[in-house]
This record gives C-alpha cells, sequence and structure tokens, in this order.
C-alpha cells in the first residue's frame, strides 16, 4: 500500500490537489473510491487503512470544503463517504447540506461515524444511510461499505489468480 500525493491534473479542483490518495495494486476492475472526512489525522489514517484493506481506493479530507472538491471530481467513482460531524471549518453538518444541494452528488451513500447522538435523530435530520458510534465501529463499518458500494454497482472487484 502507497500513499502520495495527487499531482495537479486539469479535472481536480485545486483545493483537491494536495490531498491523500491510497492506491492499490492494478487488478482487471477498478476499484471503488470511499471518501473519509475526518478532521483528527490518526483517525482518518486509521479509517483508510481500514478500508483499504478490504479493497477500496480511499480519499482522505479533512473538512468539509475539502472533501466537496473531492466529490466533485471523483463522484463517479465514490461509493460511500465516511463523516464525521464535529469538525473544524465546514463540518458534517454543513458538509451534508452542501452535498443535498446538488444532485449529481446527492445520491452518494454517508456512513456517519459519531461519538454522540441518537442515530435516528441524526437519519432524520442529516438524510444519511447509516449512522456508527464510535469506538467500535469494524464490524458494522464493513457491513455498510459492502451493502452501499455494491448497491451502487461497484463492489470491489477479486483479484485475478
Amino acid at each position: 500500500m502507497t500513499s502520495f500525493r495527487r499531482q495537479r491534473e486539469s479535472s481536480v479542483p485545486r483545493a483537491a490537489q494536495s490531498i491523500s490518495i491510497r492506491a492499490m495494486a492494478p487488478f482487471a476492475a477498478p476499484r471503488p473510491h470511499v471518501l473519509i472526512v475526518d478532521d483528527v489525522t490518526e483517525t482518518r489514517r486509521l479509517l483508510a487503512d481500514f478500508v483499504h484493506r478490504r479493497g477500496y481506493h480511499t480519499l482522505e479530507a479533512a473538512e468539509g470544503a475539502e472533501a466537496m472538491a473531492l466529490l466533485r471530481a471523483y463522484h463517479p467513482r465514490v461509493c460511500a463517504i465516511i463523516l464525521d460531524l464535529q469538525m473544524q471549518g465546514m463540518d458534517g453538518f454543513a458538509f451534508r447540506h452542501a452535498q443535498l444541494e446538488e444532485p449529481a452528488l446527492a445520491a452518494v451513500p454517508v456512513i456517519v461515524v459519531t461519538a454522540s447522538g441518537r442515530r435516528e435523530i441524526l437519519q432524520y435530520t442529516l438524510k444519511v444511510d447509516d449512522v456508527i458510534f464510535k469506538p467500535t465501529i469494524t464490524g458494522e463499518l464493513d457491513e455498510a461499505l459492502v451493502r452501499h458500494c455494491n448497491a451502487a454497482g461497484r463492489a470491489v472487484p477479486q483479484p485475478q489468480l
């Protein structure tokens, strides 16, 4: 697994050009992308490692504005968003509101990972697909990613032997 900084591409907005992207060894089919939005670097990297080990490419953003830039650039390939709610800059609530305002981006499933709140209230007010409570998230997150990425037709392809 290799981490690298994305070089300037004409199709990628300036705000998204320095965001960390993790790539996997090539397989026959393209890998679906999961966007991880969390302002705590260690948490974001742990989530990225977890998601990456399950075969997804990961896109990482430290706050909502960066996440919106990445989502606009990569939305056809993004099968799910893992979103923290409490962040500096544009928080998760403002990000979700902005995402829902853009029809092309609104359909990308959002999995909120949080330490507080009530599941039903968060799902209703934010119109998110899943709410997972910290600190124990791995099993629920794995199930949510498989469910949403498979439903979007972007299952992780199996390596060819």
